[in-house]
């Protein structure tokens, strides 16, 4: 199936993009063209919902970001979760720094 993110709708893209985490992707990049509001607020909640069930706050957050070599405030951890429009490299770092092996599908 072609796939024009101009068109895209969140049932397009759930057709086109089979597993949770090929969607995920494609949302934080249509995030960043302005087409997927619906996607930010899914980011965004994925993120935030990870980070309260292991019990990690945004400077705990920094802390292990900055021993993987990564270097953010809490404040700005803060801002981008907030706004849900951050890169899927952001996206994995975190999830990496959140907690062992977390996966995206797992609760």
């Amino acid at each position: 199936m072609a796939y024009s993110a101009a068109n895209a709708s969140s049932s397009d893209i759930r057709k086109t993009f089979a597993s949770e985490s090929d969607r995920m992707m494609m949302f934080i990049a249509l995030g960043d063209m302005g087409l997927g509001k619906e996607w930010e607020e899914r980011a965004k909640g994925l993120l935030k919902g990870k980070l309260k069930r292991r019990q990690v706050g945004y400077a705990q957050l920094a802390v292990r970001l900055d021993a993987m070599g990564i270097t953010e405030s809490s404040a700005n951890i803060a801002n981008k979760i907030s706004r849900g429009a951050f890169t899927a490299v952001c996206l994995l770092q975190c999830m990496e720094a959140i907690g062992p092996r977390l996966r995206m599908g797992e609760d």
